[in-house]
Parts: C-alpha cells; sequence; structure tokens
C-alpha cells in the first residue's frame, strides 16, 4: 500500500472520528435537529467509504467521492451551523489542507479554485440572505461549539502532520536505497542479458562450420535454445513486473485439477537439475488427489516456476518438494516449494520480496537473477487475493509458501494427463 493510500485511509479515519464526536457534542448542545442529522449522516457515508477503501481497494473513486461529498456537507454546515459566525469556515481551513494532501498534483489548482468561488459564494449568500442561516439559540453555545471543533482538530491535524512528515523521511530513505537497488538491478540485468547472448551468437557462429558433426550441431542447437529460454523468461519477468505496477495484470480463473499439474511441473523441472544429486518430489495430503480447485493455472505456472527455479539455483544436492495442503475451516489451499539449499539469512528473509532485492547483491555473486521473481510471484499471488511468505534456515533450506482462497469444483472425471503431455 502506497503513502498516499495510507494517508488517505488516516484522512477518512479521522473524518469518521471529528463527524462521530461533533454528532455526540451537537446533541449535548441541543443544536438544531437538521444539523444532528447532517453529522450522523456524515457518520455514516464516512463510514461506508473507508470501509471500501480498505477492504475493497477502491482508492481512487472513494478519493474522488470524498472531495464531492465533503464540498456537500461543507455547504450544508455553513447554512445549518450559523454560517461565517460558527466554526464551519475552521472546518473548511482544515479540509483544504487535507483536500491537497489527497488530491493528485495537477488537480491542486482546480481544487482551490473550487474551494475558493465555494467559500466566496456562501458569504455572499449569507450578507445578501441571512435568513437562510440557522443562527446559535445562545452565544454560550456558539463559543462551546466552536472550542469543541477547534480542539478536534487541533488533536486530528497534528497525528497526521507527524505522520506526514516521518512518512516522507521514510520514503526519501526507500527512494535512496531503491535507487543503489536499481544500478545494482541494471548491471545484474547487463550480465544476465549479455551471458546468453554471448552463447547465442557464439554457438550461432560454429554453426557455419561445415565440418562439424550432426551430433555437434544438435549439441550447439540446444544451448541456442536453452539460452534463447533463459532471454524470454528474464523479457517475460519485466514484462509481468510492469503489468503489477501499472495494475493491468489480469486473471483468467477456471478448474484447475492440482494432481495432474503439479505432476507437470515435476516432470518439467526434473530436466533442469542432475537427478543424481538433486531429487523433485511431490508431497499430497491425504484424501485430496483428485481435489479440482477453482484459479488461473498460468498464474500458479508463473509462480511455481520462479519457486522452482530459485530452488534449482540455490541446491547443489538433497531435494526440492513441492506440495499442497488443505484449511477446511478458512477455506483455503497452500502451496509450497521446499528445498535443502542454502538458506536464507535473517536479515534477508523481510527483502528479499522487495524488487531487485537477492541474497547476495553483489556482481560476484555465484546464482544466477536480477531480483524479480519473487516480487512478481508475491504480486501474482495478490490478483490472486492470495498471499506468500518464506520460512528458511541458512545451510538447511528454505520453505516458500503461497495461500489462495479455496473454491473447490465439481468437473467431470476425465483420464489424468501423463506428465510430459501437452
Amino acid at each position: 500500500m502506497s503513502f498516499d493510500e495510507r494517508f488517505f485511509l488516516k484522512t477518512l479515519g479521522l473524518s469518521l472520528l471529528v463527524s462521530f464526536v461533533a454528532s455526540i457534542f451537537n446533541i449535548a448542545l441541543g443544536l438544531d435537529q437538521s444539523l444532528i442529522l447532517l453529522t450522523v449522516s456524515t457518520f455514516v457515508i464516512f463510514a461506508v467509504m473507508l470501509w471500501a477503501a480498505r477492504f475493497k481497494r477502491l482508492f481512487k473513486p472513494i478519493r474522488f467521492i470524498y472531495l464531492v461529498v465533503t464540498i456537500f456537507i461543507l455547504n450544508a454546515l455553513w447554512l445549518l451551523n450559523a454560517g461565517s459566525k460558527g466554526p464551519t469556515l475552521l472546518i473548511f481551513q482544515a479540509l483544504f489542507a487535507l483536500g491537497l494532501f489527497i488530491t493528485p498534483g495537477r488537480f491542486y489548482i482546480p481544487i482551490a479554485v473550487i474551494f475558493g468561488l465555494n467559500i466566496t459564494l456562501l458569504f455572499g449568500l449569507e450578507f445578501y440572505y441571512p435568513e437562510l442561516i440557522i443562527p446559535y439559540s445562545n452565544q454560550a453555545s456558539r463559543l462551546t461549539d466552536i472550542y469543541v471543533i477547534t480542539v478536534i482538530f487541533f488533536l486530528c491535524e497534528i497525528p497526521l502532520i507527524y505522520y506526514a512528515h516521518n512518512s516522507f523521511k521514510t520514503e526519501k530513505t526507500k527512494a535512496l536505497e531503491s535507487d543503489k537497488m536499481k544500478n545494482s538491478f541494471l548491471a545484474n540485468m547487463s550480465h544476465e542479458i549479455r551471458t546468453p547472448m554471448n552463447a547465442i551468437l557464439g554457438f550461432s557462429e560454429l554453426l557455419r562450420d561445415d565440418d562439424i558433426s550432426r551430433k555437434e550441431k544438435h549439441q550447439y542447437l540446444d544451448i541456442i535454445k536453452e539460452n534463447g529460454n533463459v532471454l524470454l523468461d528474464l523479457l517475460g519477468n519485466i514484462l509481468n513486473l510492469s503489468k503489477l505496477e501499472a495494475d493491468l495484470m489480469e486473471k483468467k480463473e477456471g478448474p484447475v485439477q492440482v494432481y495432474p499439474f503439479m505432476e507437470q511441473m515435476k516432470f518439467t523441472f526434473e530436466k533442469q537439475v542432475n537427478l543424481e544429486k538433486v531429487r523433485i518430489v511431490t508431497e499430497y495430503p491425504m484424501g485430496y488427489k483428485d481435489i479440482c480447485i477453482y484459479s488461473d493455472e498460468l498464474i500458479l505456472y508463473q509462480v511455481f516456476s520462479n519457486l522452482l527455479n530459485n530452488a534449482i539455483r540455490f541446491t547443489t544436492r538433497g531435494q526440492i518438494t513441492i506440495g499442497f495442503f488443505i484449511d477446511e475451516i478458512q477455506p483455503s489451499i497452500t502451496f509450497f516449494v521446499r528445498d535443502t539449499g542454502l538458506g536464507i539469512t535473517p536479515e534477508k528473509v523481510s527483502l528479499i520480496f522487495e524488487r531487485f532485492r537477492q541474497g547476495d547483491e553483489t556482481l560476484q555473486r555465484n546464482h544466477q537473477g536480477v531480483g524479480l521473481g519473487l516480487t512478481i510471484s508475491k504480486g501474482l499471488m495478490a490478483v490472486l487475493n492470495g498471499t506468500m511468505w518464506v520460512e528458511s534456515k541458512i545451510n538447511k533450506g528454505s520453505t516458500f509458501y503461497f495461500r489462495q482462497p479455496l473454491k473447490k469444483v465439481e468437473v467431470p472425471q476425465i483420464a489424468l494427463k501423463s506428465p510430459g503431455m501437452n
């Protein structure tokens, strides 16, 4: 969640608090019933908006709705709460400042103009049509109301300003760190692209030799194909990352038969390991061998591929296990990839899902990769409303888990694909 989104949630939360406290004090002060109805309705509206933004992640439309609703409420408050003689002018100023924080930069001037014209119109309306304004019943109620609103905004805006200040400092530190990671990423990317490209160009040139045997020619072609696939995977990861960051990744869900899917994954990646030193095995819970779930098979394949490639890269001997388990109480299916490789140090565990991060970020590292696979995998699981995490012990191996909501699908019994069949 970005800083803008977090700040907007806090703004909504404080708006909810202000409307609640204002409603309580309006009732206690015995102010006009229409004013009480407005503040109570405002509380309900802000509660719905907070829920939609927090749990449905509808930040863009809710931000726009918040600004429109706020302007409408301020106009109603002006008329129902003594106009310029009440606290509405103070609320206008405070919410104008907050509005600039949650408004995209290109809309600053239009929003400022709208607020300025709006408050000018209200002053003119009060001057020419004072009978439209509902006044306080007495001076004590007016002073108490203004004091209460002043204290509320004082107590609310100071934490928001403090939060924004600290967040900007944190974001600045992250930006500097990200800049370093990007420099490392570009250097590593150059290395990762150059290596397969050199192989492709070199062995393509060797194919010109008329004296090479048919067997050597096939070996060279296999090497060219293998390095071409490396480049294709690298470009695919970059494309996936750009789609995830632009929120353009779409899911195409359908029935996925878990057993044949995982056996196919095992068969595919066994070709990449030395079976005398590393075994790839599958692990299934009792009674769930024939389970069929509703998911996006391509996304699951991409996540498994990234995790298995990592496991193979860091496991020189032992075993790589792929499997799953089911939680029927809180319906979910959790897949895992477990290896007996190098493991991850505790200080790196919290960083490896960040962009461009790796266990070894130097150019002299012993393992290929540009630090995108885990970031992409976690983003892909978010598309499926899922999560991903890791458990690891140095020199003993790692287990990567990824969980998604469980929705079983009943499908006709069909012959399962044999490993290797397309």
